[in-house]
């Protein structure tokens, strides 16, 4: 082998390691912004979506703020594994409902947001189809029982609010916004539907 045979492969080989840690690099970058425990979106690569969705046009967009009632309970009496093993199983239970977009499942972002708060985002999806997901979400997740030792298996209940790209919530910001404070007002009605059902089983 001469000299240029030899610098060639010297070269080749610098290309390749540079290659392959130019790849480390952009998986590690994914990681980065991945949930640690489900897997899914954090909160900046969601609104990062988003954005994108609004910038593309992919309108109607739909956003829907999920939070899971009593995991603070969970986390204080169980212990903080079985509130990570809860989030775990909740996060694979919403990846199983997007089944019901059909084809345009591969559209639907799941995110983890923080603690026991999941945003999807639904784009092409006008405030009927997601209110439609939403009720289908819930009567699903009655028949769901998450396991999370052999002592404690249990159901869970989810807050839910939705807000969809109108001339009021056009930004990522006002969707976020407006499906938090749904979100709150769904938790306080399930709040308040619990307590009229203890006076009335218990009065």
């Amino acid at each position: 082998m001469n000299e240029r045979e030899i610098e060639f492969q010297r070269l080749r080989a610098i290309i390749e390691a540079t290659n392959r840690e130019i790849i480390d690099f952009e998986v590690k970058l994914v990681l980065a912004q991945r949930d640690e425990l489900t897997g899914l979106p954090r909160r900046t690569e969601l609104t990062e979506k988003a954005q994108r969705s609004i910038n593309n046009r992919q309108l109607p967009l739909s956003l829907i703020f999920a939070d899971l009632n009593g995991f603070k309970k969970i986390n204080d009496t169980i212990g903080h594994a079985a509130g990570d093993s809860l989030i775990i199983q909740f996060g694979e239970f919403l990846k199983k409902q997007k089944r019901f977009f059909g084809e345009g499942s591969v559209l639907v972002t799941l995110s983890r947001f923080g603690g026991d708060e999941f945003v999807i985002l639904l784009p092409y999806t006008n405030n009927k189809e997601a209110t439609e997901f939403i009720s289908i979400v819930k009567t699903n997740l009655l028949n769901e029982i998450f396991t999370i030792s052999e002592k404690h298996s249990f159901t869970v209940r989810v807050a839910m609010g939705l807000a969809t790209t109108g001339a009021n919530c056009s930004t990522v910001a006002a969707l976020l916004h407006h499906a938090d404070q749904a979100m709150y007002k769904d938790k306080a009605r399930m709040k308040k539907a619990r307590e009229i059902t203890k006076r009335t089983v218990f009065k």
